[in-house]
């Protein structure tokens, strides 16, 4: 069986989101042992967040855009 785990890292809109609250994004994936992460991201800045992902080596990341703050 396996089991998933949600982290709650950022809560704000992407439009007010910077350099260093992406890099909290990437240092928390990095991080992680886990491969598989999903990071669930209000759409208006997404692909600013994809760069700064984008070159972490030997994990699956996937961007979920999101209209609406995340309430899980």
């Amino acid at each position: 069986m396996s089991t998933s785990e949600v982290v709650s890292l950022i809560q704000k809109d992407s439009l007010e989101m910077n350099d260093a609250d992406r890099e909290a994004v990437r240092l928390a994936v990095n991080e992680t042992i886990e491969d598989m992460i999903v990071v669930t991201h209000s759409t208006d800045t997404i692909t600013n967040t994809d760069k700064v992902l984008s070159d972490i080596p030997d994990k699956a990341i996937v961007l979920a855009g999101t209209l609406s703050p995340a309430t899980i």
